[in-house]
């Protein structure tokens, strides 16, 4: 976890946040932040590990994941946790999990005046990635989103244009942004073309290459607006 970490490939999915409530200690799921582009399997253990924990429908996970507990009294840090504090669904933190959830929430929605949410969307939060396939078939491209309260990130898979064991040429990709819509193209090709939610700040978005991905970072015209989806 900790090469990961350094990596810089790891998310961080909160299966109870620490509060007041439960002895200012957290429990999350560690996850790589591109596992369903790298075509690793659903992990429907850590699925349902979720779903106990009050999120309702549960989210997907990729490939394996790591379970750690932190404290936030005073620095926040690592403390210990036992195979069975995952595994015993009667533990206290489990138990108190769903509560403990909706009670965060339910301040979010105070803070942002939003009604209705009990649980965070998962439309691309929490370090959950949202894929959506090539609309295009063979001529386009997957690509992975996700997002939060200042940008959205667009994970493009270019392998698939280049043959394997091949490496993305730089100067073949270029990515155009205007207002409310995002296209790539690879060696003049488009392959990816979306339509958007809402309003990006142009002059805030950049794109970089990661091996044969291509990561588009965009920053959003009215900061704090989370979006129920990508595309309008």
């Amino acid at each position: 976890l900790m090469n990961a970490t350094a990596d810089g490939s790891v998310e961080t999915f909160p299966l109870v946040r620490p509060s007041s409530t439960n002895r200012n200690e957290g429990v999350y799921i560690y996850l790589d932040e591109v596992g369903l582009l790298k075509h690793l399997p659903n992990n429907k253990r850590a699925s349902t590990l979720a779903q106990q924990c009050g999120y309702h429908p549960a989210p997907n996970f990729y490939g394996d994941i790591f379970v750690g507990r932190v404290s936030s009294k005073g620095a926040l840090h690592n403390i210990d946790i036992e195979k069975e504090d995952i595994t015993d669904t009667t533990k206290e933190w489990m138990v108190r999990a769903p509560q403990e959830n909706v009670a965060w929430q339910q301040t979010v929605n105070e803070v942002t005046g939003r009604k209705g949410v009990t649980q965070p969307n998962h439309a691309g939060t929490e370090g959950v990635g949202v894929k959506v396939e090539s609309k295009d078939g063979e001529k386009g491209c997957s690509y992975l989103w996700i997002q939060n309260e200042e940008e959205v990130e667009i994970t493009v898979e270019l392998s698939s244009k280049v043959g394997e064991g091949k490496k993305v040429n730089k100067n073949l990709v270029k990515a155009t942004f205007q207002l409310k819509k995002i296209t790539v193209k690879y060696d003049k090709e488009i392959v990816v073309e979306v339509k958007l939610y809402s309003k990006l700040d142009v002059d805030g978005c950049t794109w970089t290459l990661e091996n044969n991905n291509l990561v588009v970072t965009c920053e959003k015209a009215s900061e704090g607006e989370m979006w129920p989806r990508l595309e309008a």
